[in-house]
């Protein structure tokens, strides 16, 4: 719902710009999902947040140490996403190593190639802790995965490639970072709704369990005694 609705403002602010002029520029700013600082941008900033402290709280909950480890090194990389959300690191890079006359040279496209590299790694990195997982919560986190690196490499590739030909201006500009900014925060809710929702499952089975269990009357245990 949050997620659609700055979208939506961010749509409204690039068509108002258009048809007032750079003079409401300041504002539209201010809803503008590419912008820096931006409410979409604190948005995913808090969002990513969030997904770190579910996460430590998921890795306190482990049952083992191997599994608490893992959990930690996820609360590492989210709390470094959240940061970039803000400080747009990644944008900062892709923009100098993108601009002229880098971008009709393989330079361009080795760009990318070292982020699909490094996402390659993290995945097969996280096959033994995902195999530690529920069949249902290890699903889930995959799906979230692949959601957010389609708009965090894939679509925002895209972006930086049509922003160093044509500049930061136009609508096919406007809808590729509304693409990639709406799949960042649908994974990361995903990842919220999966870990969270985790919480729940082992809270009610912990409950079953707990009530299946046969309970001492005070009667049954004077006769133990």
């Amino acid at each position: 719902m949050v997620i659609g609705v700055l979208v939506a403002l961010d749509l409204v602010g690039h068509a108002v710009e258009s048809w007032r002029g750079p003079q409401v520029h300041r504002w539209s700013e201010l809803v503008c999902l590419d912008a820096v600082p931006s409410l979409p941008t604190w948005f995913a900033s808090a969002q990513v947040l969030l997904a770190a402290i579910a996460a430590f709280v998921a890795g306190e909950r482990a049952e083992d140490d191997a599994l608490r480890r893992a959990w930690r090194f996820v609360v590492a990389l989210l709390l470094s996403i959240s940061i970039d959300e803000v400080a747009q690191v990644r944008e900062r890079l892709a923009t100098l190593l993108l601009a002229e006359p880098v971008l009709h040279s393989s330079a361009a496209i080795g760009v990318w190639c070292i982020g699909g590299a490094v996402v390659l790694a993290l995945a097969a990195a996280a096959v033994p802790f995902l195999g530690r997982l529920s069949p249902a919560l290890r699903r889930e986190l995959i799906i979230a995965a692949v959601v957010y690196v389609t708009g965090g490499l894939v679509l925002e590739a895209f972006g930086q490639q049509w922003a160093a030909r044509h500049g930061l201006r136009g609508w096919t500009y406007v809808a590729l970072t509304a693409a990639e900014a709406s799949c960042e925060m649908l994974g990361v809710w995903l990842f919220l709704r999966a870990v969270v929702g985790s919480f729940v499952v082992e809270g009610v089975a912990e409950e079953a369990r707990r009530s299946s269990m046969p309970q001492l009357t005070p009667r049954s245990a004077t006769l133990r005694s």
